[in-house]
């Protein structure tokens, strides 16, 4: 006779919290021993034992002698454990252990956020790869026998909520076969917390544990501050309120609407911001009201959500006067700013602008057109003097404190320009960040040459003629004639004409 074979226990599935065991005891073939008898499986129940391995954890169940498998719950993930099965057959005899079985539970599923923006998550999910290694600590040799998790999927499945509305009906849940392993959330809100979870499903169907939770913020909206408002351009900054967990922005999208449909934009790369992580933009007109707004990149042309606009209206132009003064070839120039349209009560939020107190102005007085015709001017005895230049080009920068009176402007002299000429004379400002405004421009004349060959005849009965050559044969000149006495006769009192 002889006695019965060891009971055989095997692992048919390890999940994160859970293992499917099954057991038999082998049969022997005795025909070839001679034996007359086998021995007769007589058994009452079985005793199955789970204890941990390297922590506390134990776990006892008892099975009718018709079951061949059972599903042990209540695990931890990425633990170790030893199964141990003993029959009962009766009478106080208990059959000895079955074969050594230690088990590693699948290590948790693990979730990745990859990208987040305003209004949208890029998550993956994965599970970190398992060695018997890892585990010599807690569990004897040989590790050979140590048996470890199937790690094969056959779906994903997917949850996000709201952190606020977990307990109801999710956001997002999806499921996805074994070979997709992101997904990419969107119509999210900004600066609002989400609760993300996934599980996955082995081979044959059976889900696991749900990964632990991960909350996560989505960014909030960029806010644009104003730094600089000039005639023609605008400096601006931003900042983010709440967490920016670290999202790198690749570029940035400026969008710039104006009256009658204008519409300015453009993408700048984040390495073209400048140092003090500014943004400039320009080609604005004078006196104008826009909108500015702002959405930033995050790579492989995914853009977040636009920032709020903000209002804001340009100075305007500077005005520019030129009048002659008692020297004949001096003007003097005169600017000041032109007053703003009242573009508040079109728009109560709207970002107005005050000037520096300092500011640089560049003035340039340029001759356009020269005489018609050569003049040559002659002295008292007649002699030719040198003409005037036929070219005349002046430009000056300069510094200037503006008066606590706004409508007191400022004023240069400009000296002995070529007469009979036609000028342009153009002005404009830098507010001392190196942004110069439009060019405001005025055309004038400088007074014509006087009147050449004036002749004086006299005539019977105290009368005389005064005659002249026009300055050319082109202009028509209207003259003023003044006639006085120079040396009265003594006796007589000078009359004027």
């Amino acid at each position: 006779a002889l006695t019965l074979a060891t009971l055989q226990t095997s692992a048919e599935q390890l999940g994160e919290t859970y293992g499917h065991f099954r057991w038999s005891r082998a049969v022997r073939d005795l025909s070839a021993q001679g034996v007359l008898s086998a021995p007769r499986d007589g058994v009452v129940k079985y005793h199955l034992e789970v204890e941990g391995l390297g922590h506390d954890f134990r776990m006892e169940k008892k099975y009718k002698p018709s079951r061949t498998s059972c599903m042990i719950r209540g695990l931890e993930a990425n633990k170790a454990y030893r199964v141990k099965l003993r029959s009962y057959h009766g009478d106080d005899a208990w059959s000895l252990p079955s074969n050594r079985l230690d088990f590693v539970t699948l290590k948790p599923m693990t979730l990745t956020l990859d990208k987040v923006a305003e209004q949208f998550m890029k998550v993956s999910w994965g599970r970190e790869r398992q060695t018997r290694e890892e585990y010599r600590d807690v569990v004897p040799e040989p590790l050979e026998d140590l048996v470890l998790g199937d790690p094969d999927i056959s779906k994903f499945h997917l949850s996000v909520y709201p952190a606020n509305q977990v307990q109801d009906d999710p956001l997002v849940d999806v499921q996805y076969g074994h070979h997709v392993k992101c997904h990419h959330v969107n119509n999210l809100l900004p600066d609002t917390e989400y609760v993300f979870m996934t599980r996955c499903a082995n081979t044959v169907g059976e889900w696991g544990s749900w990964s632990p939770e991960v909350r996560v913020r989505t960014l909030a909206l960029l806010d644009i501050a104003i730094d600089n408002i000039g005639e023609n351009y605008i400096a601006f900054r931003w900042t983010r309120g709440g967490e920016d967990r670290g999202v790198t922005v690749d570029r940035y999208q400026v969008r710039v609407t104006g009256p009658d449909d204008w519409r300015y934009e453009d993408v700048v790369a984040a390495s073209q911001v400048d140092g003090q992580g500014r943004i400039t933009v320009r080609g604005l007109q004078p006196d104008r009201m826009y909108d500015v707004s702002l959405c930033a990149g995050y790579g492989d042309l995914e853009w977040g959500l636009w920032s709020t606009p903000q209002s804001f209206a340009t100075l305007n132009k500077l005005g520019l006067d030129v009048q002659h003064t008692d020297v004949i070839k001096d003007v003097q120039c005169s600017w000041k700013r032109l007053p703003q349209s009242d573009h508040a009560a079109k728009n109560p939020g709207v970002q107005l602008w005050q000037e520096s107190p300092k500011q640089v102005f560049k003035l340039m007085v340029t001759l356009t057109e020269p005489p018609v015709e050569p003049y040559v001017a002659v002295d008292d005895e007649g002699e030719p003097l040198p003409p005037d230049p036929t070219e005349f080009e002046m430009q000056q920068e300069f510094e200037w404190e503006a008066p606590e009176d706004p409508e007191e402007g400022v004023t240069y002299l400009v000296e002995h320009l070529p007469l009979a000429s036609v000028f342009q004379a153009r002005v404009c400002a830098s507010d001392g960040t190196g942004e110069w405004g439009e060019w405001t421009q005025v055309t004038f004349q400088s007074p014509p040459y006087p009147p050449g060959k004036p002749v004086i005849r006299t005539y019977e009965k105290g009368a005389l003629s005064f005659s002249w050559d026009p300055p050319d044969s082109v202009t028509e000149y209207d003259y003023t004639v003044e006639m006085g006495t120079v040396a009265p006769p003594k006796g007589k009192k000078g009359k004027k004409g």
